[in-house]
């Protein structure tokens, strides 16, 4: 037998032994215990099973099945646990088709949990294509809860944008709503404005004008998302305040500002109104401009196209500025309409204010910081702790010592009037036994969790609509995993 050969049959017969003896053993080993399925982990005791199998549900051969989805939809609606509920929420979304279950998640918009409401609103307004969550996203637009608020509204507005919701009343419903959230003044505020503001845009809608126009005004950089919606609209009502602003311009001007004077005369340029002639040649009329807002007016007028524009334009073929001329040398083919343009009545040449157009300023945003903590449990409490901020009729936080104080009652609750604290987690915060035996110290997560998810069941109601809820936990590990139904 040739080697090559006799080395083949070596090899085989190696790895037919390899194999008997993995085959032999395999048979030994005992049979390793099959993991349980979804649906009994969706039902299990433990807090932590039921949440992981809510997340692993929409894998299930590429969707979960009838029993599932059900499933789902009762843990929605039932489970103790605000964040099983809301990560129920979110799995339900990804169904399809997913409208036979929007009277299931209508029904999560009455939970008490913000988070909760939240989703649900998030998958009503993005994931389904049904007008009948409409009527409560309406209520739920102008709630207390700026989170609430803020996802009622992104969700309507989606499906008023997307055509699902066609009603007249619920968009306009929805729009002074969103215009209400201009009133709120500060600098801390802004990301409501913004968010309003990039919302009124995508509704195009004739009753959002006002908004946008009281945007130009807003000290903040939150003007800038009102300008994309400013320049493709052809509504008059803009030319009035946009050549207001316009008539700001002066030498010397920040980038921020030159930005934005530039966006108003391409928006001025895509109205094409007459009456914007006058006005904006005695602005490049005047002297030292920066080359860039020039250019920019020039080419508005030459969108414009009225032959008065001509008086104003043809000087600055001479202008030392390059971009100028060129601006020029691309308007002046485009004056050629010779009809008289248009005089804007003096009592449309401004912009009104936030006020005036919707009333005086509001506090919107909620009260939020950071700090350093001490917490007073009472001695031989066991248990969830529960932390209501931001609760009207509840005394204000207070400062001990350098650090805020939260002292708990004997049944692990406080509250207060104070907006959502934060730990700034410069240094730890300090917990205390206190009772009959004075203060004894407890000892960070190994006495005290500070951050956990506790129930917080869907028929329970917080003190308000503006409640913020934290949670924590006294007690030692194996207790607090004894409290959410799971094993030590």
């Amino acid at each position: 037998m040739k080697p090559h050969k006799l080395r083949t049959m070596q090899f085989w017969q190696r790895a037919v032994v390899v194999l008997v003896v993995f085959v032999a053993a395999s048979a030994a080993a005992p049979a390793v215990q099959s993991q349980p399925d979804i649906m009994t982990q969706l039902a299990d005791s433990c807090a932590e099973v039921r949440r992981d199998a809510v997340q692993r549900t929409t894998s299930i051969n590429g969707r979960p099945n009838a029993a599932a989805i059900a499933r789902l939809a009762e843990i929605m609606k039932s489970d103790p646990f605000p964040f099983i509920r809301e990560q129920a929420a979110a799995a339900l979304g990804l169904v399809t088709p997913l409208e036979p279950h929007t009277p299931s998640l209508i029904a999560a918009l009455d939970d008490p949990s913000a988070e909760v409401v939240s989703r649900a609103a998030g998958v009503l307004g993005f994931n389904v294509n049904d007008a009948r969550s409409a009527p409560r996203l309406a209520e739920l637009s102008e709630d207390p809860n700026f989170r609430i608020r803020s996802s009622a509204q992104a969700a309507l507005a989606n499906l008023i944008r997307r055509g699902i919701v066609t009603d007249e009343t619920i968009t306009r419903r929805l729009i002074a709503a969103l215009s209400n959230e201009l009133r709120e003044p500060s600098y801390e505020g802004r990301e409501l404005r913004i968010s309003a503001t990039q919302k009124l845009a995508r509704l195009q809608h004739p009753d959002a004008v006002p908004g946008l126009i009281a945007m130009l005004q807003d000290p903040s950089d939150a003007r800038r998302v009102a300008w994309p919606a400013i320049r493709t609209s052809k509504d008059p009502r803009f030319v009035g305040p946009l050549v207001t602003y316009l008539q700001s311009v002066a030498p010397g001007q920040t980038l921020a500002q030159l930005t934005d004077h530039i966006e108003a005369a391409a928006a001025l340029g895509q109205m094409k109104d007459s009456g914007a002639v006058a006005p904006l040649g005695a602005i490049i009329s005047k002297p030292d401009l920066d080359e860039k807002i020039v250019a920019a007016i020039v080419a508005a007028l030459g969108e414009i196209g009225s032959t008065a524009a001509k008086p104003f334009v043809r000087p600055l073929q001479a202008s030392p500025s390059q971009k100028v001329r060129d601006a020029v040398a691309a308007a002046l083919p485009k004056l050629v309409d010779d009809t008289p343009p248009r005089t804007i009545p003096a009592k449309d040449l401004r912009i009104p204010s936030v006020t005036e157009l919707f009333g005086p300023p509001l506090k919107l945003m909620p009260d939020y910081g950071y700090t350093l903590f001490t917490y007073e449990i009472p001695e031989g409490y066991h248990g969830f702790l529960a932390i209501d901020y931001d609760t009207p009729g509840c005394p204000p936080l207070q400062e001990v010592d350098g650090r805020t104080l939260i002292r708990f009652d004997t049944n692990g609750h406080a509250c207060t009037s104070t907006g959502f604290r934060e730990s700034s987690r410069k240094a730890p915060s300090l917990a205390y036994r206190v009772g009959g035996r004075g203060r004894a110290p407890m000892a960070l997560d190994t006495d005290l969790t500070e951050f956990v998810w506790a129930p917080l069941p869907p028929t329970t109601r917080l003190a308000s609509r503006t409640t913020w809820r934290a949670a924590m936990f006294a007690g030692t590990k194996a207790e607090l995993r004894a409290a959410i139904g799971c094993t030590p």
